[in-house]
């Protein structure tokens, strides 16, 4: 008995890296979504993941706040508050709150996104051992590659500033870790098509 959908059980993470830097990560929001519903349709544990497409447009609903409260800053090549009048004052004043709202929605976001990722790669993991599928990825996966880029990457961005780093190397150092991450997609990749394999021959 065939399923009554076929997933998708060859992704490649050569299309995903090329496509994803063309969109702007809109790619891999879609991608990511995608992969939501079908741990929710192939994994039997009762337990549901939220569709990673929704955190995205709140992450891109904060930047655009984040822009709304910067335009009134941004028409003054030189900003000067002191010789400022109050009618003057207050779409600044106002517009850093905004921007204010916006850093905080961004910085919750990022936390929840996360914890989220964290409950994904647990699943996923679940999952390959529940169908006896012989492949490593689980919880040290993301803790390696995605948490442990992250705080070096922050290290050697710190390093840069103690240190007086003050051309491109500043931009490119913090950023050499961060590509660290692509090594949990590339595993995310295949352990989702692995699953999606098994799912389409058993047909459950």
């Amino acid at each position: 008995m065939e399923p009554q959908k076929q997933l998708r059980e060859n992704r490649s993470f050569i299309k995903y890296f090329l496509l994803n830097l063309i969109t702007f990560d809109i790619y891999e929001a879609v991608m990511i979504s995608n992969m939501s519903k079908e741990i929710n349709l192939i994994a039997k544990d009762g337990k549901r993941t939220f569709n990673y497409l929704y955190l995205f447009l709140m992450g891109i609903s904060g930047v655009l706040i984040l822009l709304l409260g910067a335009l009134p800053i941004l028409k003054y090549e030189d900003l000067d508050l002191t010789q400022m009048s109050k009618e003057e004052l207050k779409p600044i004043i106002s517009g850093g709150f905004i921007m204010l709202f916006g850093c905080l929605i961004l910085v919750v976001l990022s936390v929840i996104v996360l914890i989220w990722f964290y409950r994904f790669t647990k699943r996923i993991s679940e999952e390959l051992k529940r169908r006896s599928i012989d492949y490593g990825f689980n919880e040290d996966t993301y803790w390696i590659w995605i948490i442990g880029s992250c705080v070096v990457s922050i290290i050697f961005s710190i390093a840069c500033t103690v240190f007086g780093i003050d051309n491109i190397l500043s931009d490119l150092i913090p950023g050499i870790p961060a590509v660290l991450c692509y090594i949990y997609s590339y595993k995310l990749i295949k352990a989702m098509n692995l699953l999606n394999k098994d799912y389409n021959q058993k047909a459950e």
